[in-house]
Formats: C-alpha cells, sequence, structure tokens
C-alpha cells in the first residue's frame, strides 16, 4: 500500500487534505513539522507534513500498517457507530492532541536546530559563509534549511554539505544571459571612483572588437585627472571611436551620433554614492538617454555596508546587471554576493585583472559561491 504526503500550514488543513484526496478510510502514518516550498528557497515557512495512505478496500482487503502510530482520520465517526454516546468531535480531538504531541516533539529538535546547535559540519560551513562576508541572515536560513532537509548522516558529511548550502546559495542569484547581452546596444557603467569601471569597459571593447563589431566609445568621465588620456589609450589600442561628453546635452547627441554603431560605451564619471550632488549628476547625465542599458560596476574589496549604499543609489536608474571586479584582491567575497542577492540584479561579467588582455570572465554564480567556500577567488 502506498503512502502520500500532503504538506499544509497547520494541522488541520494537512488532514482535511488527506480525507479529501485518499477517502474517509484514510490513515494517518506520520506527522512532522516541515517547511514548505522547494528545498533551495531560504525563506520557507514552516508548515505540518502528514504522511497518509488509503484505507483498506472491503472489496480488496489488504493488510495495514500496524505501527501504534498509524491514525485512522475517521476513528471518531468509527468510535459514534459503535457508542451513540460518544462524541465524535472530542474524539477527534484526542487523535489531534496526539498528533500535537509529535509535533512538539520536533518543534523542539527545531528550536535546537534554531539556536545554532548544528551538526559540526553544518557548524563549520556556516561559520565559512560568516568568514567570507556572506550576510549572516542569509547564511543562518540556508544552514536551517540544510539542517532540516539534509539526513543524520549526510550533516555530517562536510562535503554534501558544502554542496546543499552552495545549491541554496547559487539559486538565489540571477545572470543576465548571452543572448539578453548580445541585445546590449548602449551601454552605461555607473559605479563609486576607482572601482574599475573603464577598464571593464575596456575589456567589454575588446571582447566586442574581437566579434568584428564596430564600437563607440564615449568618455563623459572628464572631472578625474587623467581619465581622458586614459580612455584615450584604450581607444587607440583598440581601434575604435571615441568620443568626449562634458554635459548631458553633448551625452545625448553623441550617442545619437552613434546610432550605426553595434556597441556604444559610455564611461560616466565615479559617484560618491554618499554625497547627493554627484548622484543628482549622474542621474541627469542617464536621464539624458532613456534607451540604455545601466550596468553597476562594484568591486569585491568592497565594504558590505558600502555596497548596500551602492545598492540605494542605483536602483532608481533601474540596473540591468552587475559586473564584479577586483575579485583576485580579497579571501573574502561574501560582500558582492549579498548585493547580488539582495538586488537581484543579473550579474553580468566578472574581472580578475586590470590588464585589458586578461581577467575578463562571463558571470558564473557558482563560481562566485565556491569562492566563498574556497576562502578566494584564485583558491
Amino acid at each position: 500500500m502506498e503512502s502520500k504526503t500532503f504538506r499544509a500550514p497547520t494541522i488541520m488543513q494537512a488532514l482535511e487534505q488527506v480525507q479529501e484526496e485518499l477517502g474517509p478510510e484514510a490513515l494517518v502514518v506520520s506527522v512532522r513539522e516541515a517547511p514548505t516550498g522547494p528545498a533551495w528557497q531560504v525563506w520557507r515557512s514552516h508548515g505540518v507534513e502528514v504522511v497518509a495512505m488509503a484505507g483498506n478496500d472491503p472489496a480488496s482487503p489488504v493488510e495495514t500498517p500496524s505501527s501504534a502510530e498509524t491514525l485512522s482520520i475517521q476513528a471518531a465517526v468509527a468510535a459514534a457507530v459503535d457508542d451513540p454516546a460518544a462524541d465524535a468531535s472530542q474524539a477527534l480531538a484526542s487523535q489531534v492532541e496526539r498528533l500535537q504531541k509529535q509535533i512538539h516533539s520536533l518543534s523542539k529538535e527545531m528550536d535546537r536546530l534554531e539556536s545554532g546547535e548544528w551538526p559540526l559540519a553544518l557548524n563549520k560551513a556556516y561559520g565559512q559563509l560568516i568568514g567570507a562576508g556572506v550576510d549572516p541572515a542569509i547564511a543562518r536560513k540556508a544552514a536551517l534549511v540544510s539542517a532540516n532537509s539534509l539526513g543524520t548522516w549526510a550533516l555530517e558529511d562536510q562535503e554534501q554539505v558544502r554542496t546543499h548550502l552552495s545549491q541554496q546559495l547559487t539559486a538565489g542569484l540571477r545572470i543576465r544571459s548571452d543572448s539578453v547581452v548580445a541585445q546590449d546596444r548602449i551601454v552605461f557603467a555607473v559605479g563609486a571612483r576607482g572601482v574599475g569601471k573603464t577598464a571593464a569597459l575596456a575589456k567589454i571593447a575588446r571582447a566586442a572588437v574581437r566579434n568584428r563589431k564596430r564600437v563607440v566609445w564615449i568618455c563623459a568621465d572628464t572631472n578625474r585627472m587623467g581619465a581622458i588620456p586614459e580612455a584615450q589609450a584604450y581607444a587607440e589600442a583598440l581601434g575604435i571611436e571615441m568620443k568626449l561628453a562634458y554635459t548631458p546635452a553633448e551625452l545625448a547627441q553623441g550617442v545619437d551620433a552613434s546610432s550605426s554603431a553595434d556597441l556604444t560605451l559610455v564611461d560616466t564619471s565615479g559617484c560618491n554614492p554618499y554625497l547627493e550632488r554627484e548622484v543628482l549628476a549622474l542621474g541627469a547625465a542617464l536621464t539624458a538617454v532613456p534607451a540604455r542599458t545601466t550596468y553597476v560596476v562594484a568591486p569585491a574589496t568592497a565594504k558590505d555596508s558600502d555596497l548596500l549604499q551602492l545598492q540605494s543609489m542605483a536602483a532608481p536608474f533601474s540596473p540591468a546587471g552587475i559586473i564584479l571586479t577586483k575579485l583576485d584582491e580579497t579571501r573574502t567575497p561574501g560582500s558582492s554576493f549579498n548585493l547580488a542577492w539582495r538586488s537581484q540584479w543579473p550579474l553580468v561579467y566578472f574581472t580578475d585583472a586590470p590588464q585589458v588582455l586578461e581577467g575578463f570572465h562571463r558571470a558564473d554564480p557558482e563560481r562566485l559561491v565556491h569562492a566563498i567556500f574556497r576562502e578566494g577567488w584564485m583558491q
């Protein structure tokens, strides 16, 4: 006789599902508290899981389990038939009480896990996440899902625990697909000063040139000393056209004049996300070109609080994705992971070298999570 699993927020709702699907003679084999939703979702809420099976068919008798834990959903009705004076509702309430005791016992185990009393392998993996800079709230939820989902033996296996946690963390990140990236025509790079915007655009330009695309570079970073000569050097080395834009109006004109190009790259001035005047100046530049793709450039070396401020600053501009830079310069890439997880902006490119000819990769969430557990990008 095959059993079936039912999940619901409460015991009574689960029992109602059992009766509706398996009929009045259904038998409850076990009950436990369990998270609802797919295993990889760390935000799952707690509910009740009931394992039940159909009762015996009088026309085709089948031996049923003899376990004391097996309960008939319709025992209350049967009791009322045997003894007309019996209170069917009380009998049902008695069964529910027995089920609640089972769940209470499981709840104690849940409380123990939620308090951080995890098996050694899980506790060690959790410590790695925290040490790498992953948001404690994200790490804790992922650890709880693993504690609830993995069996006893698996929780003692370091590799199985890491694999399960990695799958959860990777599933929480988005990626901008190659087919979508190929449709980009006007790309703006925005971010704070010194995060590697110019170098990242140069890498994108080189990849486009190698694919025989006509590329135009517009340098709107006209305030930083050395920015224009740097842009000119990249443009000359790559053999692409470069334009300067000192105002939002000039930027719009430059983009319009480059309409025949396959790809127009716009290097914006570095914006301090804590200074309102710089945020407003960036907003004016972006507003001048509504039909654009905006990428936020974020260094893996930045503190979590600074990236959180960057996210707040860039959110009104509807970024299409994130370019993570300087991944080779840190052993704690958790802050970069947090930015991608919280913002849900797709990852687009990774860079791990300042040279134009090196260190340019399409984003791979699995590799980022791998770096978290292996304590560094290059490990």
